[in-house]
């Protein structure tokens, strides 16, 4: 796979944010949001300590992702061992909140460990699409696939309709599964609220969940298990092949380059019919997000994989990794994309 490495490089932005990182024991970021958070996962999976996140006096909450916030002027922060990250979203010019950050911290002795992330554009959040005067919120084409959105909405998984608003087209797809026997990956356990609702709506199957963070080891139980992988890593990812999986469904750290190493190595263990699912695949729109650390957008993969089942073959993959693409589009019948998610149903 070390093509497939080179090929997934290519971010200078990123290269300057790890030099940053990289003379120091740990790092702070400045931004308990979307960026701060993308760019904590960035950072966690590429080994750096992510100590915490800084935020201002109003913000109230003491913990963000499961990493502590702290107060800005009352963290005791080493300037010699500890960097701080600027993680702000802005639009182009609005220069004034960067300058206001940066002389606070400097204001409380933190200047030469500051580093301000390269962030350009404002990171869209996704809009729930429910629609208010339907009995449910939704009337759409899917307004009768609700069992398992009630039991996503019971376990609090942000796919059910309050957030993501996935799990009625996922069960459109997936309930043929419902009372069978079969093996479901989820990449990405956090914790542990979609692992919950999987078993709950499959209860014949062996649902597993791969995370890095060993505190994901506490939701296992009868019904469900946690493996413990490095989803960064490409050895890693292929002894998750063994599970033989039939649907695979990506909610890991939604970092470019992992969502293109788990789709090019575990697509091939998916038996005629499985199903694999890249979540918040819109991650490949929002540029200097944190999540954006190859040359390789997903949604671009994703993009050759239906040109090619569109067209019949026709419509040959170009770029640096077309020859894994094409394997993966000549296996594949069907691309199925959805407001931050996109399937793959294998022929």
């Amino acid at each position: 796979m070390e093509e497939l490495e080179k090929a997934l490089e290519g971010n200078s932005k990123h290269d300057k944010l790890l030099d940053f990182c990289s003379d120091y024991n740990e790092i702070y970021l400045y931004g308990a949001n979307k960026t701060g958070g993308a760019i904590a996962k960035f950072l966690t999976c590429k080994g750096l300590c992510v100590k915490g996140f800084l935020e201002n006096e109003e913000y109230k909450e003491k913990e963000y992702l499961d990493i502590p916030v702290y107060n800005y002027s009352d963290a005791e922060i080493n300037a010699k061992s500890s960097g701080i990250v600027v993680c702000i979203i802005r639009e182009d010019g609005e220069e004034n909140e960067i300058k206001s950050i940066c002389e606070k911290l400097s204001r409380v002795g933190y200047k030469s460990n500051v580093y301000v992330q390269d962030i350009y554009k404002k990171i869209s959040i996704l809009q729930n699409t429910i629609q208010p005067d339907a009995p449910d919120g939704y009337k759409g084409y899917f307004k009768d696939c609700t069992e398992l959105n009630e039991i996503g909405m019971e376990t609090g998984t942000d796919k059910a309709n309050f957030h993501h608003n996935y799990l009625r087209k996922y069960e459109h797809f997936l309930s043929k599964f419902k009372n069978t026997e079969f093996t479901l990956l989820e990449l990405g356990v956090f914790k542990g609220a979609s692992l919950e609702m999987w078993s709950r709506y499959f209860p014949k199957a062996r649902i597993v969940g791969a995370d890095y963070d060993k505190n994901c080891l506490q939701y296992s139980d009868d019904r469900k298990e946690v493996i413990l992988a490095d989803l960064s890593d490409t050895e890693e990812i292929k002894k998750l092949c063994d599970l033989q999986p039939t649907v695979i469904i990506d909610d890991a750290s939604h970092i470019w380059s992992h969502q293109i190493k788990a789709l090019f190595t575990l697509y091939e263990a998916l038996p005629h019919g499985g199903v694999y699912i890249i979540e918040d695949i819109e991650t490949s729109f929002w540029k200097g997000s944190g999540y954006e650390d190859s040359a390789i957008r997903p949604y671009d993969i994703c993009e050759q994989i239906a040109a090619y089942v569109t067209s019949g073959g026709a419509q040959k993959p170009t770029g640096a990794v077309s020859d894994k693409v094409e394997k993966i589009a000549s296996q594949t019948e069907m691309v199925v994309s959805l407001c931050g998610s996109c399937i793959l149903i294998k022929n």
